[in-house]
């Protein structure tokens, strides 16, 4: 019986099998000397019989008559009883293993559920915080320092091609400066010259008309020279020397007009040296500041190129990281799927296995409710006469 509790029709088959063999000890259990005739053609008939269920009813018919006959002991009922009880017994525990094999594959279910959603929920976490991170810190950082790269090396260059022009131009201006003061030098030799001129119709008392030639024709050549640098009443005054009605207070004064352009045209070339000096220093100075300037932007350069490159390698870094915790959660989902379609084909058979218990647990409970009835030989004479 415990063996075949799996087989509810060969449970029920078993079942009739006992029920023929309660029968027949039934029979025997009174005390009659001998089998009627009617009896005798009955046994005969089951053991002619072409049916093979009637020739196993016969066979354990002969067999329960024989243990009678060595005086067995105990009650066939009762043995048949205690023995579906413990079928129904053991129906109850494997149906409270199932049970519980089933809760437990029910919790593993759920826990990995749990954990594998967990994880994805943390690494969608994850993947919001390090996209933003990206987003709003990497790329605006990556973004300011390209333009600051940009604007350090404008800097740089414009700085250099200012030096380039500030240098030119100061070139340009020396050469301008040292021109200005070699013409000046001439005026003060035409100055010394004319000087010369004048002294010598100051000389005498009157002056030859030769003398008066040269000097008429000097003094227009030095007019000339120095009408640059005087105001329209000096060239007057100078230009007096060259009349023919000169007398000695206008000689006096043109000699002291020269006497002044002299020290005017001295004070000018002082000027103009100390003006170049200064203008030399204060190129010198810029020159020394763009300098300056251009070392610092190179050394900020090189910090930002840097820092540009540490920038480009965590944006790198970061994007690798979504790219793994993206397949992260596609094995995971995989993972889901898998344990969804397992724990599915699980239940599916727990409900079958439970289904089968209920079905075996059902016949059982049948036989028993006939066993320990009041109408058990009702039910014998009604079955056995199929047969």
């Amino acid at each position: 019986l415990i063996e075949t509790q799996k087989n509810p029709l060969e449970m029920r088959v078993i079942l009739g099998l006992l029920i023929i063999c309660l029968v027949v000890n039934s029979s025997m259990a009174v005390k009659v000397p001998k089998i009627t005739l009617a009896q005798k053609a009955q046994i005969d008939k089951m053991r002619n019989s072409d049916s093979n269920w009637v020739k196993i009813f016969y066979s354990f018919a002969k067999l329960q008559l024989k243990l009678h006959n060595n005086n067995t002991e105990g009650n066939p009922l009762d043995m048949l009883i205690d023995a579906l009880q413990v079928v129904i017994d053991d129906l109850k525990v494997k149906e409270e293993n199932a049970h519980m094999a089933y809760d437990k594959r029910t919790q593993e279910n759920a826990h990995l559920l749990k954990i594998s959603n967990k994880k994805i929920d943390d690494n969608k976490i994850d993947i919001e915080r390090i996209t933003n991170f990206i987003t709003d810190v990497l790329l605006v950082d990556k973004e300011e320092l390209e333009a600051e790269i940009a604007t350090l090396e404008e800097s740089i260059e414009l700085s250099q091609q200012y030096v380039v022009d500030i240098t030119k131009t100061r070139e340009q201006e020396h050469e301008e400066f040292l021109s200005t003061v070699e013409a000046i030098k001439g005026g003060i030799a035409a100055r010394v010259e004319a000087t010369e001129l004048v002294a010598t119709l100051a000389d005498g008392d009157e002056a030859s008309l030769a003398q008066v030639k040269r000097v008429q024709k000097g003094m227009k050549n030095i007019v000339a020279k120095l009408r640059p640098r005087l105001n329209p009443m000096d060239v007057a005054l100078l230009s007096m020397a060259t009349g023919d009605f000169a007398d000695g207070s206008v000689i006096q004064k043109i000699m002291d007009k020269l006497h002044e352009v002299k020290e005017a045209l001295q004070e000018e070339i002082i000027k103009l040296t100390r003006e170049d000096g200064e203008a030399q220093e204060q190129l010198e100075a810029e020159v020394a500041q763009e300098e300056q300037n251009q070392t610092t932007w190179s050394m900020r350069l090189v910090e930002a190129n840097g820092e540009l490159t540490a920038t480009e390698g965590k944006i790198e870094e970061n994007q690798n990281m979504l790219v793994v915790l993206n397949a992260d959660i596609v094995e995971l989902e995989s993972i889901i799927d898998e344990e969804e379609a397992a724990f599915e084909r699980a239940t599916d058979s727990y409900n079958a296995l439970i289904k089968e218990f209920n079905k075996e647990r059902a016949a059982c409970e049948e036989a028993m409710e006939i066993l320990t009835s009041n109408t058990l030989p009702d039910y014998i004479a009604e079955r056995t006469e199929l047969f």
